[in-house]
């Protein structure tokens, strides 16, 4: 009988030791998992960028050959100074925002990529977190097995 006590207390121990194991293993594939959607997220926002700003240059085109067609309209020469100069501008301008849009882009992305660096570590950490506690689970769940058994006189 106190073979039979002890084992199962023992038995209970490492199921317990596992369960502790299983699930800290999920928790730390769940953010592995998370963390390639993020990486994902990060290209995607970059794509996006770049779609952004080729419609940024296609609507400049269409600003700018507008501009000719309303100075033509005026009979104001396309080649005079002020009417080269709003054309100048226009472009500039389109350059300036494509600029700025790309810079929020790769600190976006950057931002994303960092957090999903950071979710991969944790994966790990929790991992490892969750073997030691295992370990320790099943260790005192022996002891206090053995301890607790009835002993034999």
């Amino acid at each position: 009988m106190v073979a039979l006590t002890t084992g199962l207390a023992i038995g209970s121990a490492l199921v317990s030791a596992y369960g502790q194991y299983k699930s800290a293993k999920q928790q730390g594939q769940a953010l592995e998992e998370q963390a390639k959607i993020n990486f994902m997220k990060a290209n995607e926002v970059l794509a996006r960028n770049d779609i952004n700003n080729e419609l940024l240059q296609e609507s400049a085109l269409v600003t700018a050959g507008t501009q000719r067609a309303q100075f033509a309209g005026a009979g104001i020469s396309g080649s005079s100074a002020s009417s080269q100069e709003l054309i100048r501008d226009t472009f500039e301008k389109t350059a300036e925002q494509i600029e700025f849009n790309t810079r929020a882009a790769e600190w976006e992305a950057r931002m994303v990529r960092l957090g999903a660096e950071s979710q991969i570590e944790s994966a790990g950490q929790i991992e490892k977190a969750g073997i030691i506690s295992a370990v320790g689970t099943a260790g005192f769940g022996i002891a206090r097995a053995v301890d607790n058994a009835p002993k034999e006189k």
